[in-house]
This record gives structure tokens, sequence and C-alpha cells, in this order.
């Protein structure tokens, strides 16, 4: 998916370094375009940690239809310090509030996380399935077994 980096980093406001994207982005029209392609959708939610001269962490949620045509990110937030487990369950409600202003909330049917203790509160509170992205999980356990 190399587009979806592009699509990604053109969302992202330029405030504080031209060198790193920073700030907030609800992207409504994202949310809309889901909604016009009328199928059920699952929102991927994930914390990039960035390195380099100014380290920080993004924030992302991406809608993908259930057929995976379309994806579209719905949200993104860039900050110096890592998001607390409260941060992404505020976000995710910024979220679902889009979602319900254009009235499609019943084809949300699931969020995909990965394993990041820090997503505890959509498991519980989001009100929608979560499930574990395998991808993730593969990595961690790649890494512990040094593979």
């Amino acid at each position: 998916m190399p587009h979806l980096r592009a699509q990604v980093e053109k969302h992202l406001p330029q405030v504080d370094d031209p060198l790193r994207p920073s700030g907030i982005l609800r992207n409504l029209d994202g949310v809309k375009r889901l909604k016009d392609h009328g199928r059920c959708f699952y929102l991927m939610v994930d914390v990039i940690h960035l390195t380099g001269p100014t380290p920080g962490h993004t924030l992302i949620m991406i809608g993908t239809s259930d057929d995976g045509s379309v994806k579209q990110v719905v949200y993104t937030e860039v900050k110096k310090s890592a998001f607390t487990a409260m941060q992404i369950m505020a976000a995710f409600e910024q979220v679902r509030e889009a979602i319900a202003l254009v009235e499609f909330e019943k084809h949300l049917i699931a969020i995909i996380v990965d394993e990041c203790p820090n997503n505890a509160l959509l498991h519980v509170h989001s009100g929608y399935p979560v499930m574990a992205d395998l991808n993730h999980l593969a990595k961690i356990v790649a890494a512990d077994m040094k593979h």
C-alpha cells in the first residue's frame, strides 16, 4: 500500500517543525467517502513511533471497507510524547462522533488494534468488537523468539 503513506502525509498539517508533520486531523471527508461506498467497514488504530532528530508518536485511524477496496485516513494526531490509553480513547470518541454525524455508525463492524496496553480502553469502552492485528502479533512473536 505505498499510496496509503502518501495519503496520510498529505493530511498531516505542518505546525511547529517544517521537517515533522504535527497536529491533529479529523478527516470528515474521509468518513463521508466511506459512507458513499456504502459497505460495512472496520477501523484500524495504531500508534507509529517516529525516530530521528525529532522523535515523536503518530496516532492514526484508517477506515477500511469490508472488501478492502476503500481505505480512508479518518484521524491522525502527532505529538512528541507517547499516547496514553485515555488519549487514544478520546481520539476514538471523536471519530465515533464523526461517523455518527454522517449517520454511518451501524456500518462500523470492528476495531483492529495491536496488543499495546494503551489500547485496553478500546476493548472495554468502545462498544464495538476489538480484534488483534495478527501482523503486529507476528512481529512481536518473531522478536521474542529472536527470528
